[in-house]
């Protein structure tokens, strides 16, 4: 596995509890290059009920996502009651000691499903990529590997060139849509799942399998967020705040 750095750049957040739409820049486009292997803290503020909290729990829940865990347990509670799916889209800048920087978006939608026992699913996962040529920020992104459920909950996957790539032989679809099954029965990602990244380190994919690989690793091990559940308990001295990386 190739070494990677990481930094957010920017969060959109669709039907997530009160908040119906809603962006958030993080403003790392703008580092200066040697910046960007050093920390960095960005502050944000509004007022009560304007979505705070609900960043932050945006973040929490995609940390979620690309390690491969099931969604929260109160999902369905989660999904605005205007509407009966909600998208969390979330785009980094990814370096990889190769040289080699990406531009990736991730957007995740998850729906409320009745067809389903676990209440909800995913409904829609999409992964596009643009490649930086000397520190110049890309303009169009492209549609690295996406797929949506149809009305009769058959997965449309684009592009399909890449998606036969990745399954070639009967063999391979059969586990691919094992692999489908399993992430809608335990409420996981796709994407993110043990089952489809076997199949993809199997295929010749090296880009996505990277890029994927990358943004697990950043989510299992760099990515923290600290609830109001936490700082309540720190607040008590119930819990020192510690995260620890092994």
């Amino acid at each position: 596995m190739k070494n990677s750095k990481i930094r957010i750049l920017s969060l959109s957040i669709e039907h997530l509890k009160n908040v119906q739409h809603g962006s958030f820049d993080f403003q790392q486009e703008a580092l200066p290059a040697k910046a960007f292997d050093q920390s960095s803290i960005i502050g944000f503020y509004g007022q009560n009920g304007s979505g705070k909290t609900t960043v932050i729990q945006a973040l929490g829940l995609f940390k979620q996502i690309a390690m491969g865990q099931p969604l929260w347990t109160d999902m369905e509670k989660c999904i605005n009651l205007d509407s009966n799916k909600a998208t969390i889209s979330i785009k980094f800048l990814i370096k990889f000691d190769d040289g080699k920087s990406y531009h990736v978006l991730y957007s995740g939608t998850i729906a409320k499903r009745a067809t389903y026992k676990v209440g909800c699913a995913f409904a829609a996962e999409k992964l596009s990529v643009a490649s930086e040529v000397a520190g110049k920020i890309p303009g169009r992104m492209t549609n690295l590997f996406s797929y949506e459920l149809n009305f009769d909950d058959k997965p449309n996957f684009t592009p399909k060139a890449r998606y036969d790539s990745i399954v070639k032989g009967q063999e391979k679809k059969i586990q691919a849509s094992v692999a489908m099954r399993i992430s809608q029965e335990k409420k996981t990602s796709l994407l993110f799942s043990p089952d489809f990244f076997a199949l993809l380190k199997d295929s010749e994919e090296m880009e996505m399998i990277e890029i994927v690989q990358a943004i697990n690793s950043y989510a299992n091990f760099n990515l923290f967020t600290i609830t109001g559940v936490h700082s309540g308990l720190i607040s008590m001295d119930a819990v020192i705040p510690l995260s620890v990386k092994y």
